[in-house]
């Protein structure tokens, strides 16, 4: 899984400063989880919040929602360069060249935009 990278590495950089835009399904997800208040709407985006400029879910360095994190994050350092959709490994990911990604990866993203533009 690309997270154990992070965890590897003992890193949260992309925790900090998130603009993470959330699905339907993340927020369901979450919320079952009893978390509220934990994202914002923007223009009709509903946008991850940050609290002292880093994720919501951050706490001491870890992700307190780890196996259920939004969908972008599982798919984090891969990006999709907009508006051209081309995929590829975001530059502010100091450890981007550890991780592996197959063409699964990169459907599934293409398709994780697809639905955040339908929001």
């Amino acid at each position: 899984m690309n997270g154990d990278v992070c965890r590897k590495m003992d890193c949260s950089i992309c925790c900090h400063s998130t603009e993470m835009e959330l699905t339907s399904a993340d927020i369901e997800r979450i919320t079952s989880l009893g978390h509220s208040d934990f994202y914002f709407d923007d223009n009709g985006e509903r946008i991850l919040r940050n609290i002292n400029g880093h994720c919501f879910f951050l706490k001491d360095g870890d992700c307190i929602i780890y196996k259920y994190k939004p969908k972008g994050c599982t798919l984090y350092p891969l990006i999709m360069s907009l508006p051209g959709r081309v995929p590829m490994m975001d530059e502010d990911c100091p450890h981007r060249h550890l991780f592996k990604f197959d063409p699964d990866d990169i459907i599934e993203l293409s398709d994780l935009i697809d639905e955040l533009e339908r929001s």
